[in-house]
């Protein structure tokens, strides 16, 4: 990079980079290793309001044992409503979505 010569001869950055006309930002840019990943982990655990720890495995099984009834037509909501009334299970709307 020729920015990168005149700098290491002693020029001010500011004024090398001003004249080749790339932004500071820009050259100092440090991509990320490919290999991270972004957001938070997948929870594999599912608190009760007893304060008990139960695997998401349970909490599927559960899912499964209400909606094998005949005629059951509950949507997502309904089953988060019967998994914290019923279940006593801390659970918010994106954990039924499985």
């Amino acid at each position: 990079m020729i920015a990168s010569n005149f700098i290491e001869q002693g020029y001010p950055k500011k004024m090398v980079l001003q004249v080749v006309g790339i932004a500071r930002s820009s050259y100092y840019y440090q991509p990320k290793p490919s290999n991270t990943k972004r957001g938070i982990a997948k929870s594999e655990y599912t608190l009760t309001t007893d304060g008990e720890v139960v695997s998401n495995a349970q909490v599927i099984k559960d899912i499964e044992e209400i909606l094998a009834e005949e005629f059951v037509d509950y949507g997502y909501l309904k089953v988060t409503h019967w998994l914290r009334q019923e279940k006593n299970y801390i659970i918010n709307p994106k954990k039924c979505i499985i």
